[in-house]
């Protein structure tokens, strides 16, 4: 998802509601940069850019796209 604003410009894929699926659980939780001021998400989770750039990009790309799995 694109967005001019730059919300969006780090993710994280959360393994929500995947499985099972839980009909009105939800389809997402989105973790993602912060709106300038910190203003309000959509029940999201949001951190600074910065934070972004300097916990979670270290880390690798490798946090994108993982396989969900069944908890043991």
């Amino acid at each position: 998802m694109v967005r001019n604003d730059h919300l969006y410009d780090y993710v994280m894929v959360m393994d929500h509601n995947q499985m099972p699926r839980v009909r009105g659980g939800g389809s997402a939780i989105f973790v993602h940069v912060a709106r300038s001021g910190f203003g309000a998400t959509e029940g999201c989770i949001a951190f600074p850019s910065a934070a972004w750039r300097r916990q979670v990009v270290p880390m690798g790309p490798y946090l994108v796209g993982v396989e969900a799995r069944p908890a043991r």
